[in-house]
């Protein structure tokens, strides 16, 4: 009987951390790997124009380079040492 359960318990045991590092970490990401940005390369989602979202999605759309801009500007700002 002893001769079963240690290989038993070391699969049961890889098989936790294989669901805690990976497939866990994948089902809340909706199938992304790790580290990457919803809608980047390799999404399953297609890049639409802003006029094919429509008005809410060229506001959505410009909002969201607005940010770039911003954070852009407090690593700027960041990296000079000067506050404002």
């Amino acid at each position: 009987m002893s001769a079963w359960l240690l290989p038993l318990g070391a699969t049961a045991a890889a098989s936790v951390v294989t669901y805690l590092s990976c497939v866990r970490p994948m089902r809340r990401a909706r199938g992304r790997p790790p580290g990457a940005a919803p809608g980047g390369a390799g999404s399953s989602q297609p890049s639409r124009s802003a006029a094919a979202l429509g008005e809410d999605g060229q506001e959505i759309r410009r909002l969201t380079e607005e940010v770039q801009l911003l954070r852009r500007e407090l690593e700027l700002r960041e990296s000079t040492g000067s506050t404002p």
